[in-house]
């Protein structure tokens, strides 16, 4: 199984993407294959996440043991 990052074009009144080529090479895709996709949007992060926990005091291991306990209750 193949996965790309691809972008959306405008297609008529529909949407539409491109395959890369050495994708379709490795799966054997050729025109008139019937293909399965699964349709993600990718999801960035805001621009101001980055860097805010700057400072952050919390040992990690405590951090990940709290996390631990509260899943598992």
């Amino acid at each position: 199984m193949e996965e790309a990052t691809v972008e959306v074009r405008r297609w008529g009144n529909s949407l539409g993407v491109i395959i890369p080529a050495e994708a379709a090479r490795r799966e054997g895709i050729g025109p008139k294959d019937e293909v399965l996709i699964r349709v993600t949007k990718v999801r960035r992060p805001a621009a101001g996440s980055f860097g805010s926990l700057r400072g952050w005091a919390m040992d990690a291991q405590r951090f990940k043991d709290e996390l631990r306990r509260e899943h598992e209750s």
